[in-house]
């Protein structure tokens, strides 16, 4: 009897769900924190596309990718060119006034 491997994996399905745990969410205290700023100010950064934009997790629950502010600050701050938000939830749970229009 010969000892052979197990089969590789065929599909997606087969494979083992990988989570990127090298990115970091930060909320808005943090961020302000790292500015050096009041949160509100973070609002008024984001409102004006000063800044790069939120992750949106849910109706209340907003983020930011630390390397991705991080890159930002070391870039200097520059203006952020317009993007739409990034929404994390099932399409069923965000109302019409959430929704953002290309």
């Amino acid at each position: 009897m010969t000892d052979t491997p197990p089969p590789e994996p065929t599909n997606a399905v087969d494979e083992p769900s990988v989570i990127d745990a090298s990115i970091r969410l930060i909320a808005i205290t943090e961020v302000a924190e790292l500015l050096s700023c009041s949160s509100r100010h973070v609002q008024r950064l984001t409102d004006t596309g000063r800044m790069p934009a939120p992750i949106k997790l849910g109706h209340h629950l907003t983020r930011w990718n630390l390397a991705e502010l991080q890159n930002w600050i070391q870039q200097g701050c520059p203006e952020q060119p317009p993007a739409t938000e990034l929404h994390l939830t099932n399409p069923g749970f965000l109302t019409n006034s959430d929704k953002v229009s290309p």
